[in-house]
């Protein structure tokens, strides 16, 4: 479906996906902005059911600058899925981020660091 240095986007079946994020940094917030539009389009274009961000390869980054710029695409895309789960892979990751999801009003995003749980909820009932 997608593929860049920073995210892969993977069909999982019907009406799933996985967003992988690589290890790769961001190098300024300008690609950041071209990345996640890309993203964005692509899933408000296929209008994916479920979703699985997997974020476990990326190191964690909070600096205001990242969070301002990355926060309208990050409702955006997690706001497109019915069911979404965002795997991470420390407990200070799964507090972040379910903090920003709270933030965010994003009652239906699961936030956990249980593969199985997360490839589960992936291919649903």
């Amino acid at each position: 479906m997608y593929e860049s240095p920073y995210n892969t986007v993977t069909a999982v079946g019907e009406g799933a996906c996985i967003i992988a994020r690589s290890a790769e940094p961001f190098c300024d917030l300008a690609v950041i902005e071209a990345e996640y539009d890309r993203l964005v389009e692509l899933l408000e274009r296929e209008r994916p059911s479920r979703v699985l961000v997997d974020l476990r390869a990326t190191r964690g980054r909070n600096d205001p600058d990242f969070e301002s710029t990355l926060a309208p695409y990050r409702r955006r895309m997690l706001s497109v899925a019915p069911d979404t789960t965002i795997l991470v892979e420390s407990a200070v990751g799964e507090l972040q981020v379910a903090r920003l999801v709270s933030l965010d009003g994003l009652a239906h995003v699961r936030v956990t660091r249980d593969v199985d749980a997360a490839r589960a909820r992936l291919v649903g009932p």
